[in-house]
């Protein structure tokens, strides 16, 4: 029971210690801090709870099509643009 207390402690720790580094932070440079204080959580579980959300987040389909699409997006994100007018030419419209 003691070991658990201590990490718990250890915990309390780092979220004060991250509360504290983003009142340090102007507005603009705080992002979202719900993400980075989920993300925090996500750090510190084990491996196989990690595992477990993981498995939930990849059985939602709508999440996984957005992250398909994000990915495409930075994969293409050097290419250049293209006008409308050309890939009409392009797909003979």
């Amino acid at each position: 029971m003691e070991i658990k207390n201590l990490l718990f402690r250890k915990e309390i720790c780092k979220v004060n210690d991250m509360k504290t580094e983003l009142k340090r932070k102007k507005p603009q440079e705080l992002g979202n801090v719900t993400g980075q204080i989920f993300y925090l959580a996500f750090q510190n579980l084990a491996n196989t709870e990690k595992k477990q959300f993981l498995t939930i987040l990849a059985t939602d389909k709508k999440l996984m099509q957005d992250l398909l699409d994000i990915s495409v997006i930075e994969q293409r994100r050097k290419e250049p643009s293209r006008s409308f007018r050309d890939i009409l030419k392009e797909l003979n419209v």
